[in-house]
């Protein structure tokens, strides 16, 4: 399966859907955020303030890319707050500066954000078009993508505004103590500017700026980056998380988690 070239992070958190699909690390709920099984796709991680969400071990085989990733996120976007973020990977637990490896909204701003560090003590950001971070919409895919100097943002699976460039082309520049991915907070050890009562089942980090042809297949069904390498639906078994769930036998890891039908 091609999308699962560089593939470094997969969550579906919600319900037994804990872990990370690609190393198999365990999440780790952050505040007062919940596995509910009550989402309109199934299990789902559900936030209730700005400071809760979920965390992931760093994943080791990011640091092979240097100017090259995808980061991808579904939500169900909720009120909006300055600096809503998406998909973090803190380079401090402090979140002091540099922030680290980020997807997240551009202050109070409908711009989404995409900063990484450049060093141990700065960083780089660049901001999309206005219109990228919704507050209505029920259902919301959010991807950047960097390829050297270029970030294309992507909303709902197609190119949201031009191209951007960033104005330091640099390595990608990583904490020596790997820091845990954050999801719809900032970091683990100081999670902040997050959202209310949102909710995410998909999160995903690739170490490599897929195309857009690659990023609309995931928005068409986000779930073809499992459906390789051996891959196959089995029949239903008792214990799937939540109605509309079925079972697959991930070829991958030859085990079987669950996905929405």
């Amino acid at each position: 399966n091609p999308l699962t070239r560089n593939l470094v992070f997969l969550a579906l958190p919600g319900s037994d859907q804990r872990h990370d699909v690609v190393l198999g690390g365990q999440g780790t709920l952050i505040n007062s955020a919940t596995l509910d099984t009550t989402t309109r796709r199934g299990a789902a991680l559900r936030t209730a303030s700005a400071t809760s969400g979920m965390s992931w071990p760093f994943p080791e085989a990011i640091t092979a890319t240097r100017r090259q990733v995808t980061m991808l996120i579904w939500i169900l976007p909720t009120t909006l707050a300055a600096g809503n973020n998406l998909i973090d990977i803190p380079h401090n637990e402090a979140w002091n500066v540099p922030e680290g490896l980020m997807l997240r909204r551009d202050g109070n701003t409908s711009s989404g954000q995409f900063g990484y560090p450049d060093s141990a003590t700065t960083e780089i950001r660049v901001s999309s078009d206005t219109g990228f971070i919704q507050s209505t919409d029920p259902l919301t895919c959010y991807a950047v993508t960097r390829d050297e100097a270029t970030v294309l943002f992507y909303l709902n699976g197609r190119q949201h505004g031009a191209s951007k460039t960033l104005a330091t082309n640099a390595d990608f520049v990583w904490n020596a103590t790997r820091k845990p991915i954050a999801v719809l907070t900032r970091s683990q050890g100081s999670p902040a500017e997050g959202w209310t009562a949102a909710t995410c089942d998909y999160a995903a980090i690739w170490a490599r700026a897929l195309s857009p042809a690659e990023v609309w297949n995931l928005f068409t069904n986000p779930y073809s980056v499992l459906l390789g390498a051996g891959a196959r639906r089995v029949k239903a078994a008792a214990g799937a998380p939540a109605a509309g769930w079925g079972p697959l036998l991930d070829g991958t890891r030859n085990r079987l988690i669950y996905v929405p039908r």
